[in-house]
């Protein structure tokens, strides 16, 4: 008895879930359901208490998957300029080691003459084919 009521909690809960994301994200709609019949978004759409375990849990899943890879989480966004990242010049440097030591390859440090700060890119420097003496 008490085993069932745990499966209808967590049931409820994945169910739960489901309706925050669809409401948070509709623009994901397409990538959630990308995997599963027509039947199943039609279900959680129109009334997602009819929605079983299975298709929950697998739902779930994917809410997982899309958090960390497709949704872009403003709290941790870093401030931009022109779309590249901006950095202090120590954290800059800081981030350039972190990508050197996970074997990413080489990054370059350059000023920004717009916004007065630092950014990363993989392009050598345009003066770096002539040797220093």
């Amino acid at each position: 008895m008490n085993e069932a009521r745990q499966q209808q909690q967590l049931l409820t809960s994945k169910r739960d879930r489901l309706v925050a994301f669809v409401k948070a994200h509709p623009e994901q709609l397409d990538a959630l359901f990308c995997f599963t019949d027509p039947a199943v978004r039609e279900l959680v759409l129109t009334s997602p208490k009819q929605l079983e375990l299975p298709d929950a849990s697998r739902l779930c899943d994917r809410i997982d998957y899309l958090s960390r890879t497709r949704i872009v989480h403003q709290r941790n966004e870093a401030p931009r300029c022109r779309g590249k990242v901006l950095y202090s010049e120590r954290d800059a440097h800081a981030k350039v080691n972190r990508i050197w030591q996970k074997g990413r390859g080489r990054m370059r440090v350059y000023h920004c003459p717009v916004c007065n700060g630092h950014h990363l890119t993989h392009q050598a420097h345009k003066d770096s084919d002539r040797q220093v003496a």
